[in-house]
């Protein structure tokens, strides 16, 4: 969801919102597929739709449509590991919220 702010506040000057897209490169926009794609490799958690259960894995692929394949995986509900499900393909608009983990 993209909130509109009629003023966004610079260190030195106060621009509009239009006026601050203006002045943005294409390489400082970055879209959620662009932010996945930078997790591959890393372990994450994976809040699904009409699931309390949170997946927890390490992500080895993503496309487009941010349709993830996790390895690794286990199902955690209130902090503690239900099950081991191994290699696990998720699909994208199922996903609620990806979270990276340190």
């Amino acid at each position: 969801m993209i909130t509109i702010v009629p003023f966004l506040v610079n260190i030195d000057t106060i621009e509009t919102a239009t006026e601050m897209k203006n002045n943005l490169s294409e390489d400082t926009t970055l879209f959620p597929n662009k932010k996945v794609q930078k997790l591959i490799g890393s372990k994450i958690q994976v809040e699904m739709k009409g699931d309390l259960h949170i997946l927890e894995g390490v992500l080895k692929s993503a496309d487009d449509y941010l349709n993830l394949h996790l390895v690794d995986t286990v199902e955690i509900s209130d902090g503690e590991r239900l099950r081991s499900l191994g290699s696990v393909v998720l699909r994208g608009n199922n996903i609620i919220l990806v979270t990276p983990i340190e």
